[in-house]
């Protein structure tokens, strides 16, 4: 009996919970029986970008796209590897042409967020978020990282709205608790910075 279905299960879900080392076990042992299988090419992929070998990682995004063009999040992993690497603006002409093919794709969408993120353009990733958003409002990474990029805009308030509202739909996200504290932080910040500089105009002005 072929076990291929319940071993790419679990090593999506090792990729998922941060273990690619264990991932990319997994996905050699579907490999070395099914060589073309593009969803185990994929993971595999994901469990070296995880392992940080961004260019293995690339190498084989590009390879597996050769065999299949559109296979779903390859071009998500390509663009996560050409960031990884500094190459922003060439993952920014692929998430745009995944985006020319598929403009109501919400995964196109997150990419294009991710890079635009990547290039410190935060009110444009915001924009980005927000269509991914409104293709599916349960799509717990956009909401993290719109959050993100509102910090990045210094709208730590309404980044901090984002950062709940994910914790809402998947309650142990740890990168939506970071964004959290990171929102709490800012705004105690923001406050301390605006009494201090209340406390100086007033000093200035009674001298």
């Amino acid at each position: 009996m072929d076990d291929t279905t319940s071993d790419l299960e679990e090593g999506l879900l090792l990729n998922e919970q941060g273990q690619p080392y264990r991932a990319l076990v997994v996905f050699d042992r579907i490999l070395e029986r099914h060589p073309e299988d593009g969803a185990a090419l994929n993971g595999k992929a994901r469990a070296l970008l995880g392992m940080g070998e961004y260019q293995l990682a690339l190498a084989l995004c590009d390879q597996t796209l050769a065999r299949y063009p559109h296979l779903a999040g390859t071009a998500n992993t390509k663009i996560a590897a050409l960031i990884a690497l500094g190459r922003a603006h060439e993952a920014l002409a692929l998430a745009e042409h995944e985006l020319a093919v598929a403009p109501d794709d919400a995964l196109s969408w997150y990419n294009k967020g991710l890079v635009l993120l990547a290039l410190r353009r935060y009110t444009e990733a915001a924009e980005a978020f927000d269509r991914v958003l409104a293709l599916d409002a349960t799509y717990v990474l956009a909401w993290i990282k719109k959050g993100t990029a509102l910090l990045g805009c210094d709208l730590a308030t309404d980044a901090l709205a984002m950062f709940e509202h994910a914790l809402a739909l998947k309650p142990d996200d740890a990168e939506a608790q970071r964004g959290v504290a990171e929102a709490r932080k800012a705004i105690k910040d923001g406050r301390v910075k605006g009494w201090l500089l209340a406390l100086a105009v007033s000093v200035l002005w009674w001298r």
